[in-house]
């Protein structure tokens, strides 16, 4: 089963019986709370849930958790088509498969997705983005945290890919912490 960007990945996920959509949550611990409820309640394998009309924020700026935690929605993002009996029988092919992984080329594009909602210079305005705080014990609200951060060395060409949690901080200042003995921190260094 192939996708199209992430809607229709949304779209498939959906049609699995493997995504919720809730409504009228608040920003403010309410979705770390909800998260971790439901994957208590829901072992192993919850859904993916998307976070929409979240409170103090506009209409469509919505949030996704869970996108990866389950098997299936791993293959799917992988394009593994066979069933799985066990997890242990979908790790085995998804190690396989990474042995012979070739990167996708780069494609430069004028229009889609990606070029709907642009922001430059002074106009950028991050905390337009529905980042939850998640904990009471947290220091802000984070807008990473399912992602990947890119890194390179400044001395080679070594490339690392790591998830680091951002935190917003104000409308265009984001922080990251990188801790020592962590790839990205040895770049830093």
């Amino acid at each position: 089963m192939n996708y199209n960007g992430l809607r229709d990945w949304l779209t498939k996920v959906d049609s699995m019986g493997e995504l919720t959509t809730l409504e009228n949550i608040d920003w403010n611990l309410e979705m770390g709370a909800i998260v971790d409820v439901l994957y208590r309640e829901h072992p192993p394998y919850a859904p993916a849930l998307i976070f929409d009309n979240i409170k103090d924020h506009p209409p469509g700026f919505r949030s996704l958790f869970g996108h990866f935690a389950s098997p299936k929605r791993i293959a799917l993002t992988l394009g593994v088509t066979q069933e799985f009996d066990h997890v242990l029988e979908f790790t085995r092919t998804y190690h396989e498969r990474m042995k012979h992984i070739a990167p996708l080329p780069m494609v430069d594009v004028k229009t889609g997705p990606a070029h709907e909602n642009v922001q430059e210079g002074n106009a950028v305005d991050l905390s337009i983005f529905p980042s939850p705080l998640i904990h009471e014990k947290d220091g802000g609200r984070y807008i990473g945290t399912g992602h990947l951060v890119i890194t390179k060395d400044p001395d080679s060409d070594w490339i690392n890919v790591g998830t680091y949690r951002i935190m917003s901080q104000d409308k265009n200042t984001l922080s990251i912490y990188v801790g020592p003995g962590k790839h990205a921190f040895i770049h830093k260094q």
